[in-house]
């Protein structure tokens, strides 16, 4: 006697991304960069999810290309960079060498 499969009664989930922008880019700059690769997979098989960085940075000029599309800042990012002096301590012998702790690096 044959076994009969279970009918699917449910639609099949979407892959979910999680699209997360460069330095110095918005969530708006992502999802033009990104058009054709969502095009391409359709929206059928995928769930995107743009998400802001959380650092608003200053003195930062507008990126011309999209600037002249409408795409404008404020431009974020989602760490602060720290100078070369705060990622390195310094050695009994006087040499800097690198160093990151959870403190220098602060996603908040």
């Amino acid at each position: 006697m044959q076994r009969q499969q279970p009918q699917a009664t449910q639609k099949p989930r979407k892959l979910r991304i999680l699209c997360l922008h460069g330095w110095n880019n918005t969530d708006d700059i992502m999802k033009f960069q990104m058009n054709n690769y969502i095009d391409t997979f359709g929206k059928d098989l995928c769930e995107f999810t743009f998400l802001n960085g959380n650092r608003k940075l200053t003195g930062e000029p507008p990126i011309e290309f999209f600037a002249q599309r409408g795409i404008l800042g404020p431009y974020k990012g989602w760490l602060r960079f720290i100078s070369r002096k705060e990622a390195t301590r310094k050695l009994p012998d006087g040499r800097r060498v690198p160093w990151i702790n959870k403190t220098t690096v602060n996603l908040t």
